[in-house]
């Protein structure tokens, strides 16, 4: 099994290639399943493999990049839904989005 992390980034902050970097110190390959980078930030959600996550993890939070587990599935609840588009911006199947109207 995988477990996919999402990280965020500033670019005035990191640097240095995150995923890059975290690949060749860890040995471990991951997969990008989505991307948003821009000139001063990034959103990516990447797979792990479930052995490696603790350790992929750690990396990237040491060269600076804000991780976080996805360890429940992506679900919108109507009721509950303020339409703020966290949905949109991690889901890695791109099935969330929002109506031009």
């Amino acid at each position: 099994m995988n477990m996919k992390l999402l990280l965020r980034f500033d670019t005035k902050v990191i640097k240095q290639p995150v995923i890059a970097t975290t690949i060749l110190r860890t040995k471990v390959l991951v997969n990008i399943v989505r991307a948003h980078v821009e000139a001063t930030s990034g959103e990516v959600v990447v797979d792990v493999p479930d052995e490696a996550v603790d350790l992929v993890f750690k990396t990237f939070s040491e060269l600076g990049a804000d991780v976080s587990k996805l360890e429940k599935p992506i679900l919108r609840i109507d009721e509950e839904c303020v339409h703020c588009g966290a949905c949109v911006s991690v889901c890695p199947l791109k099935v969330f989005g929002f109506a031009s109207d």
